[in-house]
This record gives C-alpha cells, sequence and structure tokens, in this order.
C-alpha cells in the first residue's frame, strides 16, 4: 500500500467485517414467493434490485438470507474475470425483502469504524481491486473468488468523519458527471434527428431551392433519364453478347436485342409532387443489376482471403467489415462474377433483423462478394451512388417505403420484385451535384460531431476514475486534525474482538449490542 495520509490506516476487508456470508443455493422457480438476486445485479458500485428471480416455498426458511441497507454485496462467481469481485451497496432495504443467490457474497461491516459506502468505492479501485485479481481462480470456465480470500484484500481507512466526507464528495462529483454523460448519450439521436430533417428537405427540393433560382435554364431530369436507359440497355447487350460468344454462339442479327425488357414506368398516382424539372425513376431504371449471394458457399466458410458480405456488415450509410466471414469458393465458380461487388454498388440487407439497412462500397476490396442475405444492386452511373445511399436512408423517403414493402412475421423480407418498384425523385443533372455536396458536407459535420461525443464520453469515463483515484490517496477533501485516527478505531475494534466473548461489534453501536449475540461470521 502507498504513503497514506496522516490519520489514515491499512487494514484488511477482514478487519473490519462482522459477516463474510455466500448466498442461497437453491435453484429458483418461477412460480415461487421469495425475490432471489441475480448475480448480473451487481456491477461496480451498482446494484439492480428489479434484476431477480424467484424462489421456492416458505420464505421464512430464507430469513437469514435477505439483505438489508449497509448490507455490501461481492461477486463470487462469473464467467467475466471483470466481474469477479465487484462490489456494490444496498442502499434501502428491499420492500418486498430479496434475498442473494450463492454466486454472491454479502459482508456486512463495523459501520462504528467504517461507512459501507466508503468500503464499496475502495473496494472496486486501486489496489484492493488488483488485490482480488491476484486471488482469483478459474474453474470449469467460471472465475471466482472465496469469501476467505476476500476477507484479505487490503483497504486504506481514513478517520470515519473523512470517511463520510469522501463518499458525500464522490456522490457530488459522480452526479454531476453522470448528468454529462447522459447529455452526451441523447447526442447521437438528436445529431440523427437533424440530419433526418436535412435529409427529408433534400429530397423535396427545398434545400436547392436557391439554386434552381440561380440556375433556370439546365438540362432536366428527365434528359438525363434518358441517357441512363440508354446506357442501361447499352451495358444489358454487351452483357448478353458476352454470354454468347462465350458459349462459341455468333449472332447472325438483332432479334436477340427484342430480349431486353424495359423497366416498368413509375406509377406516381400517390407521389408527391416534384420541383419543377424533377422526374420520378424507378431503382430498377437507375441500376443495371441486382442480385444477391451464393446459397451453396457454406463449405468454402472460414478460410482463404475472400470476403463473404454478411447481413450484419451492412449498417445504414457504411460498410463495416470489422468482423469478417472469410471464403474461398472454387476459382471456377460462375457465381464469382455474379456476386463480386465493385465501387459504387448498393447494398441491402434482405433478410433479417437488418432487414433494409444500405450502404454503398466505397472502396472494393480483391475477392469481396455478397451472400444471399444482401442484395447488390449496381447503378447505372457510379456517381449517383451516394444519392441513392442518401435517399435509401431518407426515413421520411426510402427508409420509410422500405420498411412498408418488408413482409415476413418475425423475419423481415424485402424482394427483388419489391426493390425494383422503389420510387426514386431524380433533380436536375447540375442540381444533383449541388445535393450531393450538401448531403456530403452534412454528413461530415455529423460525424465529426460524433467522433467529438465519443472522445468526451472517454474523458468521463477516466474522469470517475480520477476522482476515486484522487479520493483514495486523501486529496479530495481536506482534513480535519481534530479526526480520531483511523488506528484508534481499528485498535479499539480488535480490542473489542479479543473479548472473552470472542465476537467482534456487528456493526452501528445502536445494533451493535443485539449483533453481539449472534454467530461467528460465515465463510466459504
Amino acid at each position: 500500500m502507498s504513503v497514506l495520509p496522516k490519520g489514515w490506516a491499512v487494514c484488511s476487508l477482514g478487519d473490519i467485517a462482522a459477516e463474510v456470508r455466500n448466498g442461497i443455493s437453491t435453484r429458483p422457480e418461477s412460480d415461487g414467493k421469495q425475490l432471489i438476486l441475480r448475480i448480473s445485479a451487481v456491477r461496480p458500485m451498482s446494484l439492480d434490485l428489479d434484476d431477480a428471480r424467484r424462489l421456492p416455498g416458505d420464505p421464512k426458511q430464507w430469513s437469514s438470507y435477505k439483505i438489508s441497507k449497509g448490507d455490501l454485496l461481492f461477486t463470487r462467481y462469473n464467467g467475466t474475470r471483470e466481474l469477479v469481485g465487484v462490489c456494490a451497496l444496498v442502499r434501502e432495504t428491499p420492500d418486498p425483502p430479496v434475498v442473494y443467490p450463492d454466486k454472491l457474497i454479502r459482508v456486512r461491516v463495523s459501520t462504528d469504524v467504517v461507512e459501507p459506502s466508503y468500503v464499496e468505492k475502495a473496494a472496486n479501485v486501486g489496489e484492493a481491486r488488483a488485490a482480488i485479481e491476484e486471488k482469483l481462480k478459474t474453474s470449469a470456465g467460471q472465475v471466482g473468488i472465496s469469501g476467505a480470500d476476500l476477507k484479505e484484500i487490503p483497504l486504506p481507512i481514513p478517520p470515519l468523519p473523512e470517511q463520510r466526507r469522501i463518499v458525500s464528495q464522490i456522490e457530488s462529483l459522480t452526479a454531476r458527471s453522470r448528468r454529462a454523460k447522459e447529455a452526451l448519450d441523447a447526442v447521437p439521436d438528436l445529431l440523427e434527428q437533424f440530419r433526418q430533417s436535412v435529409l427529408a428537405a433534400a429530397f423535396r427540393g427545398d434545400l436547392t431551392a436557391a439554386w434552381r433560382e440561380k440556375n433556370p435554364d439546365v438540362e432536366p431530369a428527365e434528359v438525363l433519364l434518358q441517357r441512363i436507359r440508354a446506357e442501361r440497355r447499352r451495358r444489358w447487350e454487351e452483357a448478353e453478347l458476352a454470354k454468347m460468344r462465350a458459349k462459341g454462339k455468333v449472332p447472325g442479327d438483332d432479334r436477340w436485342k427484342e430480349k431486353y425488357e424495359e423497366p416498368e414506368p413509375v406509377d406516381t398516382s400517390e407521389l408527391p409532387e416534384l420541383p419543377e424539372g424533377w422526374a420520378w425513376a424507378t431503382l430498377d431504371e437507375l441500376t443495371c443489376m441486382m442480385t444477391s449471394g451464393s446459397r451453396a458457399w457454406s463449405p468454402y466458410y472460414d478460410r482463404g482471403t475472400g470476403t463473404f458480405i454478411m447481413a450484419q456488415n451492412v449498417k445504414p450509410w457504411r460498410l463495416d467489415l470489422t468482423n469478417r466471414q472469410r471464403v474461398d469458393p472454387p476459382a471456377d465458380d460462375p457465381e464469382r462474377a455474379r456476386t463480386q461487388v465493385a465501387r459504387g454498388d448498393l447494398l441491402i440487407t434482405i433478410v433479417g433483423a437488418n432487414t433494409g439497412d444500405v450502404c454503398a462500397v466505397e472502396t472494393a476490396e480483391p475477392e469481396t462478394y455478397v451472400c444471399q442475405s444482401v442484395a447488390l444492386l449496381r447503378p447505372v452511373l457510379v456517381s449517383q451512388a451516394p444519392y441513392l445511399v442518401a435517399y435509401l436512408n431518407a426515413s421520411s423517403n426510402g427508409r420509410r417505403i422500405l420498411q412498408e414493402l418488408m413482409y415476413g412475421q418475425g423475419r423481415p423480407h424485402l424482394s427483388f420484385d419489391q426493390l425494383r418498384t422503389v420510387p426514386v425523385p431524380v433533380p436536375l443533372a447540375g442540381e444533383l451535384s449541388a445535393l450531393l455536396d450538401m448531403i456530403s458536407r452534412l454528413n461530415q459535420r455529423i460525424e465529426r460531431q460524433r467522433g467529438e461525443v465519443n472522445a468526451l464520453l472517454v474523458q468521463y469515463a477516466d474522469l470517475d476514475q480520477a476522482i476515486l483515484s484522487k479520493a483514495f490517496r486523501g486529496e479530495l477533501v481536506p482534513q480535519d486534525p481534530t479526526d480520531e485516527p483511523a488506528s484508534v478505531l481499528l485498535e479499539r475494534l480488535r480490542a473489542e474482538a479479543a473479548e472473552p466473548t470472542g465476537t467482534k461489534p456487528k456493526g452501528s453501536k445502536r445494533r451493535g449490542a443485539e449483533r453481539r449475540k449472534g454467530t461467528a461470521a460465515s465463510v466459504e
């Protein structure tokens, strides 16, 4: 233990514990009458009394395991190492009564020497936490600590009045920190609301109304759509001709071109009126390919250098390849060419919980393919990809349409036939560039502010730790030379423990006499 402030002393948890007791090992039942905490109810300096199940039998038989105000609950076992040995204070006696399971340890301290709320904080940080980490043991995938080992952890003990001042200051500062964090946590939602309001204005034409006034003689959207339709047909003919030649067939005339299917026209009867010069088109008109991944590649998973884009990789606005499904299909598999992504491709989740999430491929990595739960849409004009992504992620526009088209109870789906019919407003040719520039700057601003918020949240987490570290170095509150030193309190406690009765004082002086009649502490 580092050098302590004047008047402080070091003791073990066992020195100040009136009781260290494991909980109940009986299996819970849904129709039981007695509430019993789950292990997940205890987190560092946080107790959730609603996180409970029920025990069978008469609640009276569990009366000795009821938790009360001032009790400290430590986690005895957990699958996560960082959550073993953590401590939470019972701040109010529960009504109705609540008991605790055998994966928790109840500690009751001598409150004429220490404040339970001080012990709660001191046990979760610094050298006390380091000591707990050293004593953890692993068995059958579970990490645990015994009550006997828990009693040996060291604690810095200030004079009792100083403990109370420390606790009061910590709680005041952390409450302010918590309010600030709550405000920061709300910022991402506010930013998204702002983005959606701007997007709604963008696709009504409001955002670029001034641009149209300054540019009254630009090419209307219908002329742009004519070029897109012509390019779409050219791409189809090129692909069909390549297929025939690959099979050794050379067409003798152009009758094969009659197989081309023109996209269905947009039904504008229920669509809103667009600004002058704009036009409606379908996703089918604006894309030259719509497909999804192979259903037969599971034997090739988890090997090779290829990437299989799964539904969870497609996030609104962005492709997240943090978690990659590796795949290595045979080199001659025709599915490779059909499902491989290219820069500017749109990816839409069409099956599962995140159906309707849309992003674009900004950088196409080699050997990257879509799975069967992801639709790949290739825009006729790659330059339109950012516009289409923005429209399909706008909650009052494309996103709403996709949600209305979804079908399937419990497991939403989107079909290609549905995707083809999605209506898209197409601005004037020059206006499209201006609109994309505005949307790009909007997204950059939002992402920059998200980054600033995340950085602040990290700082607030560090701030709470700094407050605690400062507290247990004796630097958080002023010391009072008239306070009775902690060493005197501990000596008195040891003297009382050495009395012929052989028992420690069990809590406050108000309850001390009653508790001295009890039995010795129960330890694992």
